[in-house]
């Protein structure tokens, strides 16, 4: 990419953030002391107060995108902990949230009365993960990185990811045990500019992480993945059962054609530059996934996962 392109690159990006952050959302007076519907979510720290704002205008706008589809008050609570988040969700706090996959089908398992609405990615409709090197590093290949300091994200979806990927590719022993793995980073952002200074010689991260990190230096040009995993369904959008179906069919059908929904006309550009993608999902959506837990569970993976977390802290 050249730098005039680069260029042009950071002054859609500048204007995007100008274009949410200055989005006030609006709530009509027949919604007006009205009891809230409450979503809830955790989002990872940030680096950068920019990228951090950013996103969380960004699901303020999807929120009140939903309000004015449900015609109803829905209140965001931003949540300082996943495992708190998750708890809210299990207990049945909370209307609406964003989970990883793989923790809506342990939430399923432990019995919470929750239902997939719609997937929610930036670019690709599924997430992969990709192990990233820096254009000029010497290590080309898996087996060049043995030993090397790698870093994915202390969750069990990336690490499950990365150990199936692994033993399609002939290696058959535990992540941290083939990779320099103790690295104590706090966020896959922290580990990708750790990347682009030669601190770690490789991240395995999603694909979509590029879309709040990559405008803000140049030399992520130079970030190229040398294998990726296979496609896992993205976060997704959750709600309470209780919550009906004449209320979520339509809802479903608004977020799926966003871009042309003439409400969602005060920030859908932001939508378009970030390339937000809605899908509608069911619970069966989720059933290769929870094979593959159910493997990861029966051949200690996930056993394998707790140890290495412990680590990390």
């Amino acid at each position: 990419m050249d730098s005039k392109l680069y260029s042009i690159k950071i002054i859609v990006y500048a204007i995007v953030i100008l274009q949410i952050i200055t989005f006030t959302p609006i709530i009509s007076k027949e919604q007006e002391g009205e009891e809230a519907y409450t979503f809830a979510l955790f989002l990872e720290p940030f680096k950068d107060e920019s990228s951090k704002n950013t996103q969380v205008e960004l699901i303020k706008s999807i929120v009140e995108f939903i309000s004015k589809k449900f015609n109803k008050r829905v209140r965001l609570s931003i949540i300082p902990s996943r495992d708190e988040l998750l708890k809210m969700v299990e207990n049945g706090d909370v209307d609406l949230a964003v989970v990883k996959p793989d923790e809506y089908v342990n939430l399923k398992e432990k019995g919470s009365k929750i239902l997939p609405l719609f997937s929610f990615s930036n670019g690709d409709k599924k997430w992969k993960f990709c192990m990233c090197i820096m254009r000029t590093s010497e290590n080309k290949t898996l087996k060049d990185l043995s030993g090397k300091k790698v870093y994915w994200s202390p969750y069990l979806i990336d690490y499950i990811s990365l150990r199936e990927t692994l033993g399609d590719l002939g290696i058959n022993i535990p992540p941290e045990k083939y990779f320099q793995a103790n690295l104590k980073i706090k966020t896959i952002r922290d580990a990708f500019f750790m990347l682009l200074d030669n601190e770690v010689d490789a991240v395995w991260g999603l694909t979509d992480n590029k879309i709040f990190t990559f405008p803000l230096d140049k030399r992520f040009q130079d970030v190229v993945p040398i294998f990726c995993s296979k496609e896992y369904p993205p976060k997704l959008f959750v709600y309470k059962n209780t919550i009906p179906n004449e209320v979520i069919i339509p809802l479903r059908k608004s977020l799926s054609n966003i871009r042309k929904d003439p409400d969602a006309a005060k920030f859908k550009f932001a939508f378009v530059a970030f390339d937000v993608q809605f899908t509608p999902v069911e619970d069966a959506d989720f059933n290769e996934l929870r094979e593959l837990l159910k493997k990861a569970k029966k051949d200690n993976w996930i056993k394998d996962f707790e140890k290495w977390v412990k680590t990390q802290k």
